[in-house]
């Protein structure tokens, strides 16, 4: 599998879907992997040539020990995009979720001729000018997202996802818990550290891609309101809210989220059930 080399990190990456569509990069949430994008990417391979990578101390990729900023990680994925072929004549759409979403509004603001869209899910502008999650939901994400399977997964799954869901799709749930692939706890307070001095708010008025802000409004971890506070400083932005969906809302609604993508990105959505 193909990796590219940025600052002296090796960074992991694959693809998947049709050779010739349009490239689609996938941006992952903190301390886990491409791995936990589940069926997402299977179910976009029928429009688009999927790129999935693992943030630096993830997964397949290296764990060069050192501070991670926002901005370097979003320098990773742009040097992603250039070795997967994306270039300034040849422009990406973006999808981020939860840290991802961050990691792609830098990428955006960065590199601006690499993006030719975006989409940002389930993320915030960084600790000025969001809401907060509770102390307890924070404190339980970053504790759990650090450990191994068993009833531990069972709790992150109830913070990550609604409660209904949980409850009427326990298959579903054990299905994706069980295919979690988790950074090491020095990796997650890294990237933790990322998110903490994460700072767009000022920025994000010069953004000049389409872009689609898409979100559960039963989400634990980053409130919702947060997604129509983005919305509103990002000129142009389409909000989605999915009703009823958590933190991690492509398993729970993923006609609906690729029907959100597919719409956004190329202007037709998925008919196929």
């Amino acid at each position: 599998m193909p990796t590219t080399d940025r600052d002296g990190h090796s960074i992991y990456w694959e693809e998947q879907g049709r050779k010739d569509g349009p490239l689609l990069l996938l941006v992952m949430g903190l301390g886990l992997s491409a791995r936990s994008w589940d069926e997402l990417p299977q179910r976009l391979a029928a429009q688009f040539r999927v790129v999935l990578f693992d943030n630096r101390g993830t997964g397949r990729s290296g764990k060069k020990p050192g501070l991670h900023s926002m901005g370097a990680l979003a320098d990773d994925a742009a040097a992603v995009l250039r070795a997967a072929g994306a270039s300034e004549d040849r422009p990406a759409f973006v999808f981020g979720i939860s840290l991802g979403g961050m990691i792609s509004q830098e990428l955006a603001l960065r590199h601006p001729r690499l993006v030719r869209a975006l989409a940002l899910g389930a993320t915030n502008m960084g600790p000025l000018g969001s809401r907060p999650t509770t102390l307890r939901s924070a404190l339980s994400f970053l504790a759990l997202i650090t450990l191994g399977p068993g009833k531990r997964a069972e709790r992150l799954a109830r913070l990550c996802l609604s409660d209904d869901f949980v409850e009427k799709s326990p298959a579903e749930v054990e299905r994706w818990a069980k295919g979690l692939e988790r950074a090491g706890p020095l990796w997650a307070l890294l990237q933790l550290a990322s998110v903490l001095g994460h700072r767009s708010r000022k920025r994000l008025p010069s953004l000049r891609v389409p872009t689609l802000v898409i979100a559960g409004d039963s989400d634990r971890i980053i409130p919702f309101v947060n997604s129509e506070r983005l919305a509103k400083l990002i000129p142009g932005a389409k909000l989605v809210r999915l009703e009823g969906a958590g933190h991690v809302f492509p398993l729970e609604q993923p006609q609906q989220t690729v029907d959100a993508l597919v719409e956004h990105f190329i202007g037709k959505p998925e008919i196929t059930r």
